[in-house]
This record gives structure tokens, sequence and C-alpha cells, in this order.
């Protein structure tokens, strides 16, 4: 029947349902990757808390992950799988007849809008630590000034404001440039929505642009 999982086990493990990419292969022939709906985990009747993997699906939690633990990033393995037609997303297959999308790259919009948003993402993560960087800089004092005077807070050290002052302006930097890439993957989104897919190569260099910025720093 499957391996049982409790309910309170990581996203990574207990998530019913996911969208798989991969490629479709049609009358012999390769078509490239597509979108399906898998579904990964039955409950069990009048067992709201227990569930059982589905047929050829292997899933579980990575485990410890550097930098980003709180995350529930999980693997998933298929063996032998069978996918129904209609679990295929069916505007390109409604009557089991293959439709070809209008470009091969519209497929990836979820990863370009993944990619949009991590410059943002980074510069709430590095606003955080400045705050408390700077409230600890504020609060915390070391060595007179003046014999007898009070010492001083550490923020009022050249070597202290010269760590802290380039990340808080780093910060602003992407978060006006996250939001910046973000106006503009919207835009470029709702034209290949309404049949342009002439900056669709745009939509794709812009946010890995300011990823790959944000990879560097």
């Amino acid at each position: 029947m499957g391996q049982l999982l409790y309910d309170y086990v990581v996203i990574g493990e207990t998530a019913n349902y996911c969208i798989l990419i991969a490629q479709l292969y049609y009358q012999g022939k390769c078509h490239g990757v597509h979108m399906f709906l898998l579904w990964l985990l039955h409950t069990f009747p009048r067992m709201l808390n227990y569930y059982y993997l589905c047929s050829g699906v292997d899933l579980g939690d990575i485990g410890p992950k550097f930098g980003a633990n709180g995350s529930d990033y999980g693997y998933l393995r298929l063996n032998n799988l069978w996918i129904p037609r209609d679990h295929m997303l069916m505007k390109y297959s409604k009557d089991g007849t293959y439709i070809k999308p209008a470009s091969d790259k519209l497929v990836y919009g979820s990863m370009v809008m993944s990619r949009a948003t991590i410059v943002s993402d980074v510069s709430r993560a590095l606003a955080k630590a400045c705050i408390i960087a700077v409230r600890h800089s504020a609060v915390r004092r070391q060595t007179e000034v003046l014999p007898g005077g009070p010492e001083a807070q550490i923020l009022d050290y050249q070597t202290q404001q010269n760590k802290l002052f380039p990340l808080i302006a780093t910060a602003c930097a992407f978060h006006f440039s996250g939001q910046a890439v973000q106006t503009s993957f919207l835009k470029i989104s709702k034209e290949i929505d309404d049949g342009n897919i002439q900056q669709m190569p745009v939509a794709h260099s812009i946010p890995y642009r300011g990823a790959t910025t944000t990879r560097r720093f």
C-alpha cells in the first residue's frame, strides 16, 4: 500500500499534489517539456492525518540545508508512473489532440517569476540583518573616549560604520531593484497572456540578471 506518513511531517513529504515538468511524448515524437498535475499522496478514509504514497512515487525531505534550513525542500523520484491524459494542463490537449503552444519557453513562466522575487527576498533578509546589527551597535558601548567619561557607542566608531553603512545602502538598492524587476516582469507577463510573446526573452533575462547579482553579492 505504501509508506505511512503523518501530517506533522514537513511539506516536502506531505504535499498531496505537485506540478510536474516533464518531457511529453506523443505518437512517438518528443514535444519538449510540459506541465502535468501529479497526485503524490492518498488519504486513508476516515483517517485524515495519515497518508500513503501513490504507486510509483517516492518522496521525502532532503534534510538539513545550509542557509535555508527553514524551507521545506523535498525530493521526488518516480518509477514507471502512469499519468492520465486529463492530468496534463488541458490547454494544449482538450480532446486528446496535441496543440503546440506559441512558444516552448512558456512552461518556464513560474520559474522566471521565482527568479524575479529573489532580489526582493534578498533585500528583506539583508535589511533584517542590518537592523539587528545597527540596534546592537547603538546599544553596545565600549572604551572611554575621555578619561572618566562614558563609553562610546560602537556605532560611533568609523570602522563599524564602514561595515554597516554599505550594507544598508545595498539593502536599499536591492529593494528598489527588486520592485523594478517585478514591475517589468508583470508588465511583460500581461503582454504574453494577451498573445504577444516578443518580449519573452526580456522577461527571462531581467530576473536572471538580478538573481545573478544577488548571488555574487
